[in-house]
């Protein structure tokens, strides 16, 4: 009897994992507006926060493949089975910091083409990143992975990793905090351990077919080749794309 009622809770965990999530926005909406009077003050901070939140639980959804693959569905399988919730919680506060964004910050969607091309084009970004999270969370649910068969679903949900990216150039491209030495290197250790477990994850799928890796030895020589092309390639980001910010604030350096 005590095993069943442990199985019961468990297959209710994502509805904990989304009741608690939704309710700790209402919670932080209401923080932030006690903290801060100012109206404009309110909704950057208010867009900021949601969208940091968002990040962090795709970014643990995102962590789940590798880990599982290396650690096993069984030792996960609690996490596992929360991921989905995980993913649409993700997609919620994402799609509350672009409404906010749009409609609290600037004031409507016919504000956008007053803006700056260089924040026009990370808006772009960003929203095509939330609109696959939005498709992402509506077929996240039992009978639409039974219709579409868990094989399509599954390739259908590889478009996560290319909406990962965009939102990194997205915030990149428009962020304040980014500029801040501490938070790029934070950026950079978190990139890299994803990208690293998932370098290991993908070679070590393929070496099952093709065995092309020879020992451990020979594993561990291939992910650091990898780890070493994700640093440069994660490090060119602010040579190949403008910060709004630091573009701006160099500008007012010149003019002075």
């Amino acid at each position: 009897m005590g095993v069943q009622k442990q199985v019961k809770l468990l297959d209710s965990s994502r509805f904990y994992i989304l009741t608690a999530g939704v309710l700790a926005s209402f919670i932080l909406v209401g923080l932030l507006r006690v903290n801060f009077e100012s109206d404009q003050l309110y909704y950057i901070r208010l867009q900021q926060v949601m969208g940091a939140v968002s990040l962090v639980f795709w970014y643990i959804a995102l962590l789940v493949s590798p880990l599982t693959f290396i650690f096993g569905k069984k030792a996960l399988r609690h996490v596992v089975y929360a991921r989905r919730a995980i993913g649409v919680l993700a997609a919620y506060y994402a799609l509350l910091h672009l409404c906010i964004a749009l409609w609290g910050q600037l004031g409507g969607i016919a504000q956008l083409g007053h803006l700056p091309e260089l924040i026009q084009a990370s808006l772009v970004l960003g929203g095509v990143a939330t609109l696959v999270l939005i498709i992402m969370a509506g077929t996240s649910f039992d009978v639409v992975v039974k219709r579409m068969t868990f094989t399509r679903w599954k390739l259908l949900h590889r478009l996560t990793y290319a909406a990962f990216v965009l939102v990194v150039l997205h915030i990149w491209m428009i962020g304040t905090h980014v500029t801040y030495t501490t938070v790029q290197y934070v950026a950079l250790v978190a990139l890299l351990l994803l990208a690293g477990l998932e370098s290991y994850r993908i070679l070590m799928s393929i070496d099952k077919k093709w065995h092309f890796i020879e020992g451990k030895g020979g594993a561990l020589l291939l992910v650091i080749v990898c780890m070493a092309m994700w640093f440069a390639l994660i490090t060119s980001i602010p040579r190949m794309f403008d910060n709004y910010h630091s573009k701006h604030h160099e500008g007012a350096v010149h003019a002075e």
